[in-house]
């Protein structure tokens, strides 16, 4: 599988993302809190100014097939949770 482009998280793309998350991370702690967990972390970082989320879409189509997601300043990121 090969990428055709990288581009910013959507909302629209959370249910997808939570279920590679799953997939690639079944053993996880954060995979053990479940897909509504998962979809509001990552949500965090479409909301915060200083948090940062891509994807990775699908060649020759639109299907996401990859995510990365993190903060830009990682001191006190997500302090208010």
């Amino acid at each position: 599988m090969k990428a055709d482009w990288i581009r910013p998280l959507r909302t629209e793309d959370l249910v997808r993302v939570c279920a590679i998350h799953e997939a690639a991370f079944p053993g996880f702690f954060l995979t053990f809190l479940g897909s509504a967990f998962l979809a509001e972390f990552y949500g965090a970082f479409l909301r915060e100014e200083q948090g940062i989320a891509l994807v990775a879409v699908e060649q020759g189509g639109h299907r996401v097939i990859g995510a990365v997601a993190g903060p830009l300043v990682p001191r006190g990121f997500l302090a208010g949770w």
